[in-house]
This record gives C-alpha cells, structure tokens and sequence, in this order.
C-alpha cells in the first residue's frame, strides 16, 4: 500500500488506541509532565484516562496545554 493509503489508515484507527497524538513544531522538544517524551512534529504517547500537561519548547518560548485523555485525543502546539 501506498503511505499515504497508510497514514489514512492508521489515522482512523486512532480513537480505538490509548494514544495521546501531539503534534508539535518540527524538532521541538515535547514535555508531558515535565517529561521530555519526544520531538515535533509528531509525537504518541500511551496514555490512560486523566488530564496532562504537554508543553512544547520552541524558539519563541514554550507552548503548553492541559488536555483531558480520553476526551481529547490529540493536540496541535504550534
């Protein structure tokens, strides 16, 4: 299959995992709870029913949200 056929895909799949999808500036370094758990512009978490901090560390500053897992499921810091 064809990657794009594949990120599809996954993409649709995406509400029936435990996963928290960040998507963040390319080579950002991305915090949840003060963890560094990866670098933008993609980043999945595993995660269990409860609120996070992430935040994003950028250039211009540091970038953060609460998000409430499973409610919201993926977040755009940018």
């Amino acid at each position: 299959i064809t990657a794009d056929t594949a990120a599809a895909s996954l993409a649709a799949l995406r509400p029936l995992t435990n996963a928290l999808v960040i998507h963040a500036p390319n080579d950002a370094p991305v915090f949840v709870d003060g963890a560094q758990v990866g670098r933008g512009p993609l980043v999945t978490v595993i995660a269990e029913d409860r609120t996070y901090r992430v935040e994003v560390q950028t250039d211009s500053g540091r970038l953060e949200r609460s998000v409430s897992f499973p409610a919201q499921r993926e977040v755009r810091l940018r």
